[in-house]
C-alpha cells in the first residue's frame, strides 16, 4: 500500500471538511463562491487534460448540470446539518474504501478503475455506515431507518460518480485529471464522487418538498 497517497487522502479529506465548515461558519451564502471556483477548476482540467473530444462534451454537460443542481440546492434547500452529513459520508467512504482496498483488496471490480476492489467497497460501506450511525446517535438523532437509507444512497452515488469519472479518463487514456494535488491527481479526481451526489441531493429535496 502507498502510505503517502493514503496520508494525502486523509489530509485532503480533513482539509475539505474544515474548508466547508469554515464557509458554513462565516455564512453559508458564501458556499456558492467556493463551488464556482471549484467547478471552474473542473472545467479547466477537462479542457486541458481530457483529449477525447468526442466524449469531452458529455463530461462538460455532466459537470455543468451538477453545478446547476448544486446551486439550486444551495439557494432553495440548503440545511447545514444535511450538508455536513453528505460531505462527511463521502469523505469517510472514500478514505475507508481506499484503505481497505489497498490492505486486503484482491478481486477487482472493473477494469476501467483497477484500484477498486470488492473487499475495499464492502469494507468502505460497512465502516461508513457504522461511523455515520454513531454520528447520528451522538449529534443529530434522525430516524434510524430513514438515515440508514440516505447514507446508503450517498455511498452508492459516491461510488458510481467515481466510476463515471474513471470511465471518461479511460476514454482519454489518462490516469488523473491533473497534477494539482500531489500524490492524488486533480480536483476532479478528488471530487468525482461529490459531482454525482449533487444530482441526488437536488432531486431528493425537490421530491420531498
Amino acid at each position: 500500500m502507498d502510505y503517502n497517497i493514503l496520508k494525502i487522502r486523509i489530509l485532503s479529506s480533513f482539509f475539505i471538511i474544515l474548508l466547508f465548515l469554515f464557509f458554513i461558519t462565516i455564512g453559508s451564502n458564501y458556499l456558492w463562491i467556493l463551488f464556482l471556483i471549484l467547478y471552474s477548476i473542473f472545467i479547466y482540467e477537462i479542457k486541458n487534460n481530457f483529449i477525447n473530444d468526442k466524449y469531452k462534451f458529455f463530461l462538460y454537460i455532466y459537470v455543468l448540470i451538477s453545478f446547476i443542481f448544486l446551486q439550486l440546492y444551495l439557494f432553495y434547500f440548503f440545511q447545514i446539518i444535511d450538508f455536513i452529513i453528505i460531505i462527511l459520508t463521502i469523505a469517510v467512504f472514500d478514505t475507508s474504501s481506499y484503505l481497505l482496498g489497498s490492505l486486503i483488496g484482491r478481486k477487482k471490480i472493473l477494469s476501467i478503475s483497477p484500484n477498486k476492489t470488492y473487499e475495499g467497497l464492502l469494507g468502505g460501506i460497512i465502516i461508513t455506515i457504522i461511523f455515520m450511525l454513531i454520528f447520528n446517535y451522538i449529534f443529530t438523532n434522525f430516524y434510524f431507518f430513514s438515515f440508514f437509507i440516505i447514507i446508503l444512497s450517498i455511498i452508492f452515488l459516491s461510488f458510481l460518480g467515481d466510476i463515471i469519472e474513471s470511465y471518461f479518463k479511460r476514454l482519454s487514456n489518462i490516469k488523473n485529471s491533473s497534477k494539482y494535488i500531489p500524490g492524488h491527481g486533480g480536483f476532479l479526481d478528488r471530487f468525482d464522487s461529490f459531482i454525482l451526489v449533487t444530482y441526488g441531493m437536488f432531486f431528493y429535496k425537490f421530491l420531498i418538498i
